[in-house]
C-alpha cells in the first residue's frame, strides 16, 4: 500500500499530491491549515485557564497541597508564551 493511501485511509490532516519530476517522484504533504488554527486556538484557551488556575490556586488556604501543581502549570504557562513570541 502506498503512503498516499495510508493517509487517506487514516484520515491524517494532511493535502498531498506527488511531484512527477525526475525519479523517484516525490510525495508532498502540507498540514491542513484549518486544523492547525482549531488547535493553536484551543491551546491558546488552555493556556489562559491555566493562568486562572494559578491565580485561584495562589489564594488557596491549602497552597502547600497544591505547590507542586501551581509550578507545572506555571511552566506550561511560560512555555505557551515563549512559544507564541517565537
Amino acid at each position: 500500500m502506498h503512503l498516499r493511501d495510508q493517509i487517506d485511509k487514516n484520515r491524517l490532516e494532511l493535502h498531498h499530491h506527488t511531484e512527477r519530476e525526475g525519479n523517484p517522484y516525490a510525495l508532498v504533504c502540507t498540514k491542513k491549515e484549518i486544523v492547525r488554527e482549531r488547535r493553536l486556538n484551543e491551546y491558546r484557551e488552555d493556556i489562559k485557564h491555566m493562568s486562572s488556575l494559578i491565580e485561584v490556586l495562589n489564594d488557596a488556604e491549602r497552597q502547600h497541597d497544591v505547590e507542586d501543581e501551581i509550578i507545572r502549570m506555571r511552566q506550561a504557562v511560560e512555555r505557551g508564551k515563549a512559544w507564541e513570541l517565537a
